[in-house]
């Protein structure tokens, strides 16, 4: 709440009959000053001082003057002077508050209200004064009493109006705030501290597009306002346009350059335009200025991890709980930078200690249940794994059916199951195998799929009826989400299902990719090297094309089942025609199985085209970073999802030449061995 600069001048001063050349010359100062030449009167003041250093009169007004020209800390001389000669003025009192408050001292602003009321019991400005320093004390609640008692002395009062609305807000009542501001607005359109603080309001009420509009009604009149700036980047930020956040920050930042809040604010704003080096100078900036801002030094961290400088994080999280112990957001990214260093134990404490502090909190709830799926811990994980519902950084959203959720324990004979796909073509290429277990109870299943997989899921075991989601749903008698089933089913380690294969490509299919591939004296491996930039782990399980090719050996024919390729692999597959690019010839996945069928090995990063070879029962080699996805657990080269997949993990954070020198020898081991077999 910006400082109040109110409740001045003072009285006319006191002219007794036939007054003296000092009180001639302190009226003519205070008509200087009514008349705004502030110099003038400061003059007229100082020379009456000069005369009669003991003037009271003369001594407050010369303060008013130190408020008026935003000098507060001499104003509290000149007033402090003042009531030494007289401590009774209750004007004075209050004036000294105003400058206690411009200075930020709230225990010496409430004293002197304090004072000035025991004098004068009804002076609003004082009332007024005592509301702003008890809401900067946190006592929004008795900052309203007071406000109330500014407010029946003198209806209407701007001041107190403002302060009662920033009282409101204090106490969670966003909508009494805005209906201040708005009366306030009514009376006096021109008001810019109201526009601001209807502005503040909206902001917190999540109405960004409301507050962005105030922000520009108050900057069209005040534009140097660093701090409406600041805000108004805020509310830009919220309604995702990031590029116009940054240059309200920016704005900000040139009007007060050591603006630490307007430094974070844009750093946030940097990393979600997924400019992290830049939004970690400009973090570091506002800690420069402020070494102690808490919030600065979380987002630091959350820029670190994206960064992916995990130790360096987790030293950002630190600091900030140091400087806030109970920061529970702090302490859930803390265990997030633990658990990408594999410090398993300690993340799950830190997910712990989140807990303990916010109890509803999602993500913790949600990413703790991924480190006890990691380590094999399927009876503590797949309960929690439910609160991806409730996580909204995931973007799940519940279905909304008539049809209860089918938990496992409800009896299925005779009735009609919807199952739904929820993530990713992977999950849904994973988890669909769980539709045969559905049946078996009795079920008739209906299986509601992404359009990409349709083809591909013609004809999987117990299945009905196969679906493109948003298609109408017919009427069920239960759903639910494929994620969920392994729960229903109470998964463990020693019962998951996985059959050598449960998909298979179309004959027509493959009959004519053979045709196309034609024969050939070599052997024939796909490759995958990487998946969808938008995937949140991308930075970790992808490999640049030009950092596989040396790997790979002679005396094979490589074929590209890569769908999609990034510029800088574009070229580098231009370069290297021995290299088949089919993925670009893909209509969907049908045509990417009849190629794996055909193969014998495809090797793949953690994409959906090694989950649908290990559906297909391919040989399929799969490359894991050193913090790997759940699903593939954790020390081990097999996957009990899928049997004829092998794993190959990475041992260092980021590199990749361990697996890869190890994927390239036990080819040429298995040419050897496909040879021995034929002959």
């Amino acid at each position: 709440m910006p400082p109040r600069f109110g409740n001045f001048p003072p009285q006319r001063p006191r002219t007794p009959p036939g007054p003296s050349a000092e009180s001639r010359r302190l009226a003519e100062g205070f008509a200087l000053h009514q008349r705004g030449d502030l110099a003038g009167a400061k003059a007229g003041y100082e020379a009456v001082i000069r005369a009669e250093p003991r003037n009271a009169q003369a001594l407050a007004l010369r303060g008013v003057i130190g408020i008026q020209t935003g000098d507060p800390a001499g104003a509290t001389e000149w007033l402090t002077r003042s009531l030494a000669v007289d401590p009774r003025q209750p004007q004075t009192l209050s004036n000294r508050a105003t400058a206690w408050l411009a200075l930020g001292r709230w225990q010496e602003a409430l004293a002197d209200c304090d004072a000035a009321l025991r004098h004068q019991p009804d002076f609003p400005e004082a009332h007024s004064n005592r509301a702003s320093a008890l809401l900067h004390l946190g006592d929004a609640g008795a900052a309203l009493d007071s406000c109330t008692r500014a407010l029946q002395m003198r209806p209407g009062f701007s001041d107190a109006l403002r302060i009662q609305a920033q009282a409101h807000l204090r106490l969670g009542q966003a909508d009494a705030a805005l209906a201040i501001y708005d009366r306030l607005l009514a009376a006096h359109a021109d008001d810019v501290a109201a526009q601001i603080g209807r502005g503040d309001v909206l902001l917190k009420l999540d109405r960004n597009a409301e507050a962005v509009a105030a922000y520009d009604l108050a900057l069209a009149r005040r534009p140097a306002d660093a701090s409406v700036w600041s805000n108004r980047g805020a509310a830009l930020r919220a309604l995702q346009d990031l590029a116009g956040a940054v240059a309200s920050f920016d704005r900000a930042i040139a009007l007060q350059p050591d603006y630490a809040e307007a430094w974070s604010n844009r750093g946030v704003a940097l990393r979600e335009l997924k400019r992290q080096a830049e939004s970690l100078a400009s973090l570091e900036r506002a800690l420069a200025l402020r070494p102690d801002f808490a919030d600065a030094h979380y987002n630091a961290g959350i820029a670190l991890l994206e960064l992916g400088r995990a130790g360096e994080a987790q030293a950002r999280f630190d600091e900030a709980l140091r400087l806030q112990p109970l920061y529970h957001e702090a302490q859930y990214n803390r265990g997030i930078a633990l658990m990408e260093q594999m410090k398993l134990r300690e993340a799950l404490a830190g997910f712990d200690r989140a807990l303990a502090l916010e109890a509803d909190y999602a993500p913790a709830h949600w990413n703790k249940a991924v480190l006890l799926l990691l380590t094999g811990d399927f009876a503590a994980g797949w309960p929690l794994y439910e609160w991806r519902w409730r996580n909204e950084k995931l973007g799940l959203k519940p279905r909304d059916l008539a049809a209860p959720r089918w938990d496992g324990s409800q009896p299925l004979a005779g009735r009609v199951v919807l199952l739904h796909a929820e993530q990713g073509l992977g999950d849904t290429l994973q988890f669909c195998r769980y539709a045969e277990l559905v049946s078996a109870r009795g079920a008739e299943v209906i299986l509601e799929v992404p359009r990409p997989l349709h083809a591909i899921l013609q004809g999987l075991a117990g299945v009905t009826r196969l679906m493109v989601r948003g298609e109408p749903v017919p009427s069920v008698d239960f759903h639910s989400p494929l994620l969920s089933l392994p729960l229903a089913f109470r998964t463990d380690a020693g019962s998951i299902p996985a059959p050598r294969r449960y998909l298979a490509a179309p004959p027509a299919k493959r009959a004519e990719w053979e045709r196309l591939l034609g024969s050939g004296k070599r052997r024939r491996a796909g490759i995958v090297w990487s998946g969808s930039t938008h995937h949140q782990g991308d930075r970790y399980r992808s490999i640049g094309l030009a950092q596989l090719l040396p790997h790979l050996p002679g005396g094979w024919e490589f074929v590209s089942l890569q769908k999609e390729v990034r510029p800088t692999d574009a070229a580098v597959l231009a370069a290297h025609p021995e290299i088949r690019p089919l993925g670009a010839e893909f209509d969907d996945f049908t045509d990417t199985a009849a190629v794996i069928e055909l193969l014998d090995v495809v090797i793949s990063v953690d994409t959906s085209v090694a989950h649908l070879s290990g559906a297909l029962g391919q040989r399929t080699w799969t490359l894991l970073p050193s913090n790997p996805d759940w699903r593939w657990l954790l020390g081990r080269d097999d996957t009990p999802w899928y049997p004829t997949m092998k794993l190959y993990r990475q041992a260092t954070p980021g590199d990749w030449t361990a697996p890869l020198a190890r994927i390239g020898s036990e080819l040429a081991r298995l040419a050897a061995e496909l040879e021995r077999r034929e002959t």
